[in-house]
């Protein structure tokens, strides 16, 4: 349990909070009813500190838990730390997690539900979205020989030295077919269904 008296650790979260939700000390001692000279001292780490009271009108303002503003957990709320902690996911994808609606709900219950298949689509997007970044970055190390061309390993282990571009359609094209197993395997009525659209 974290020292909810440790003034200078508080009174930077007071100020950074206060900045990140754009309020001036006017701004939060209308919002608090707390003196702006008090809000003022509190975030330089002086005086006696907030009262419990004073502490929970702020995070009204802030929009944030207790225990968040005392240090006690790093997310706002107990529940997106709860979530971080057990997922590694960042608070800002924890808070959009909590806010899907349904058919987003639908989406990643499906994908969640089917470990396997959530693992390769996952290992296929890394794949090409780190090429598409190492690619980009200034010094390629290790990635293209002088010719240009990438060394890449294919599902069967094997070694194929081809030009970027190649590489990356290929590993685009692996990331879409395995999002097509996935539906066929979860869904198998929605491959028929597509074929009669067209």
């Amino acid at each position: 349990m974290v020292n909810i008296f440790n003034a200078v650790e508080l009174g930077m979260k007071i100020r950074s909070e206060r900045k990140a939700n754009g309020y001036s000390l006017d701004d939060l001692r209308e919002i608090t009813n707390i003196s702006r000279q008090t809000l003022a001292k509190w975030e330089r780490g002086e005086g006696t500190g907030p009262t419990v009271d004073d502490l929970l009108s702020m995070c009204k303002a802030f929009q944030c838990d207790f225990g968040y503003l005392v240090g006690e957990y790093s997310c706002k709320t107990r529940q997106a730390t709860d979530i971080q902690k057990e997922t590694g996911l960042s608070e800002t994808a924890v808070n959009s997690l909590i806010k899907l609606g349904k058919m987003e709900s639908r989406f990643i219950s499906d994908m969640l539900e089917n470990v396997d298949s959530f693992a390769k689509i996952s290992k296929k997007y890394c794949e090409y979205i780190d090429t598409m970044y190492a690619f980009c970055s200034k010094t390629k190390t290790g990635l293209t020989t002088w010719s240009g061309n990438l060394e890449y390993e294919v599902a069967d282990g094997t070694k194929v030295n081809a030009p970027f571009n190649k590489v990356c359609e290929y590993l685009r094209f692996e990331f879409l077919h395995e999002i097509t197993n996935f539906i066929e395997k979860n869904h198998p009525g929605a491959e028929s269904v597509e074929t009669e659209a067209k």
